[in-house]
């Protein structure tokens, strides 16, 4: 048996290597976000091509926008390149609208937040038939486009190159196809670079796991946020590097907290746990103002790289976990959720009342100032 001083001594080394942990997976998100401007240069020029027949159409037209894929992968969309590229789109495309003072309206969801990637594959597809234009129409809050815009793109040595790019009436609609010229834009080695590396196939987690992250409960017994060193709350989706952070957690009564992380591309396909951190640990919050990682912040460094996520979860009764300690290459614990603990955990979930339980989720990503 430890002694008391044995057992201080533990959870010191235990915090520090926390801390460690929590540092080091922060540091995974993102020198790839350099690649923002080439980014923009390239949707506003893709943009402004597109709207020159775009502008044609009827005014209160409505174009669905779905998802830009990667010509090299079978039409499967692999990576946030791709969606980096739509969203960019999107958003030229509104300003060009706004600068032409026409009433199109662009359809896209930009709440991505929940939605994994093996679910955003199937929004790419431009309907075919009744099924598959309702899951359309659910994804856009009930707004039925006229038209859908899709596109290719293929990153070559010197160039990037978008391909297959239309805008096709809807199935209900008519069958008029408008289509595009292939346009190639030039890159510079830097550029081809840091788009390449943010084009990395997305490797999906596996089924347990998806089910817990995709698991949810509307239930408000708590309000959270993430807040920066200066207690300013996050507005945006974007941590900056060197900038500290914690998670505010506001509960209107003692709850127990669960908070895991997991990142859309991590190549060992784990999901991490923030709080607790260990087995044993009282992880029962009082009401009022609360703060994770407690005693300290989380601040995101170099080397890092594309999106993370945070999954909280509150319950008004304590769900039995198992945490797995897996020792880093640089010394530090990182306390996982192993696939069978994971299912474990989802049972004991799935035995709880929906009613005592609630979840929250963050995406962010990961920049340089």
């Amino acid at each position: 048996m430890q002694s008391y001083k044995e057992e201080i001594l533990m959870g010191l080394l235990l915090n520090i290597k926390y801390k460690i942990f929590l540092l080091s997976i922060f540091f995974l998100f993102t020198n790839v976000i350099k690649a923002d401007d080439a980014i923009d240069n390239i949707s506003k020029h893709i943009a402004k091509e597109i709207f020159k027949k775009m502008k044609k159409m009827d005014n209160q037209t409505k174009i669905a926008v779905a998802f830009f894929q990667d010509y090299s992968n079978n039409d499967t969309i692999n990576s946030l390149l791709g969606i980096e590229i739509t969203k960019s789109v999107v958003e030229q495309l509104k300003i060009e609208i706004e600068k032409s003072n026409t009433d199109i309206k662009i359809l896209f969801n930009d709440k991505l937040d929940n939605i994994l990637y093996d679910k955003m594959q199937e929004l790419f597809f431009t309907p075919t038939d009744k099924n598959q234009t309702q899951y359309w129409k659910t994804f856009l809050d009930n707004q039925t486009p006229d038209y859908y815009l899709s596109a290719n793109y293929q990153i070559l040595d010197k160039t990037i190159k978008f391909r297959n790019i239309k805008l096709m009436q809807d199935i209900y609609v008519g069958n008029k196809e408008i289509t595009f010229e292939q346009i190639e834009l030039p890159l510079s080695d830097e550029d081809i670079k840091l788009l390449n590396d943010y084009n990395k196939n997305v490797i999906n987690l596996s089924d347990i796991y998806i089910s817990l992250i995709n698991w949810e409960s509307d239930n408000i017994f708590f309000a959270t946020n993430v807040i920066n060193e200066k207690k300013e709350k996050i507005e945006t989706e974007i941590l900056y590097i060197g900038d500290k952070y914690k998670i505010e957690l506001n509960l209107t009564e003692n709850l127990y907290v669960y908070c895991f992380y997991y990142e859309r591309t991590i190549e060992n396909k784990k999901i991490y746990v923030i709080y607790p951190f260990r087995n044993n640990q009282d992880n029962l919050l009082k009401t009022g103002t609360n703060f994770i990682p407690q005693g300290f912040y989380f601040q995101p460094s170099l080397p890092a790289n594309n999106q993370i996520h945070i999954k909280i979860l509150v319950s008004k009764e304590k769900i039995p976990i198992n945490i797995v300690t897996e020792i880093t290459e640089s010394g530090g614990a990182a306390p996982i959720l192993t696939e069978d603990e994971c299912k474990t955990f989802l049972g004991e979930l799935n035995r709880k009342k929906i009613s005592i339980l609630g979840t929250k989720d963050f995406t962010f990503f990961v920049k340089e100032k």
